[in-house]
């Protein structure tokens, strides 16, 4: 009972509190932004803006508390790199081509990203185990493992990019059951932290190829076990994304409406925010037609 009370006085304290904030204000305030204790999926076709997702969150997170990233896919010095030009929101493939200007961007950039708090990478964590495996010994590249040096540190928030990537040290009959037990595992360490754990996964190829690709949740590779274990689900729609023969704009400063798709919220309802997307900086924001949630 005693928990309980601190639990309650917390609340009654501060009733308008929210979450780590995604930096996106729509969707914040539908999902009283990152809560503790849950863990989120974020999922989306290959290329659709999922890891650029994850960079807006993080640097919007690192302004308010330390927070830890697991670039499977990208790796350190690659998300940093991306990360200044989504600061300045300057074209990445402009890189080595940059005027006088541009690059005085960067360094204000720079000093940006060095203001925050501790953003701590491990790009060589990519495998969970079962817990009696772990407490046999140290494990190398062991994401349980790393989180908990993080957390020691300081970090409040964790980033993983992404879930199909994932080893799991044990041998499993499916792949299924692979990623129910790494799912399983995340939901568990997010309560144990009291920490929101943000993790980004794939969605089937027939998506794409769909009359209408507007995701669903069932939608997500392997979907059965990853929503039971989420609490939250997000889903990424970029409809200029699947215009055929569309013309390169990576140098333009173009920007494409878009959605954010609230599929599943424990304890919220479900909808969608309009948001839009600036793939030249690849960086998410608000937008201004948002409806009523």
């Amino acid at each position: 009972m005693d928990s309980i009370q601190k639990n309650l006085d917390k609340i009654l304290s501060c009733p308008q509190s929210v979450g780590v904030t995604t930096g996106i204000y729509s969707l914040d305030k539908a999902m009283k932004g990152l809560q503790n204790g849950h863990l989120i999926t974020i999922a989306a076709c290959s290329s659709a803006g999922k890891s650029s997702m994850m960079r807006s969150m993080v640097l919007s997170a690192a302004e308010e508390i330390p927070v830890g990233v697991f670039p499977i896919e990208g790796g350190q010095n690659e998300n940093v790199e991306v990360m200044l030009y989504t600061i300045a929101e300057l074209s990445y493939h402009k890189k080595g081509n940059l005027d006088y200007d541009e690059v005085a961007d960067l360094e204000e950039a720079k000093k940006k990203l060095k203001s925050l708090n501790p953003i701590y990478f491990d790009e060589d964590a990519d495998t969970m185990y079962p817990s009696w495996l772990l407490e046999k010994g140290p494990k190398r590249n062991s994401i349980e493992q790393s989180m908990e040096i993080m957390y020691n540190e300081g970090a409040r928030a964790f980033f993983i990019d992404y879930l199909q990537l994932i080893e799991w040290g044990y041998k499993t009959e499916s792949e299924t059951l692979r990623l129910k037990s790494i799912t399983g595992k995340l939901a568990r360490l997010s309560i144990k932290y009291d920490v929101p754990i943000v993790i980004l996964a794939q969605l089937k190829k027939s998506v794409e190829e769909r009359d209408d690709p507007t995701p669903v949740k069932s939608d997500i590779r392997d979907s059965g076990f990853i929503i039971n274990d989420s609490h939250d689900i997000i889903l990424l729609h970029r409809p200029e994304y699947f215009v055929k023969n569309k013309e390169l704009e990576l140098y333009a400063n173009c920007s494409e409406a878009a959605k954010i798709i609230i599929a599943k919220q424990r304890y919220g309802p479900g909808g969608y925010i309009n948001a839009t997307f600036k793939p030249f900086c690849m960086k998410w924001e608000d937008s201004k037609d948002n409806i009523p949630f």
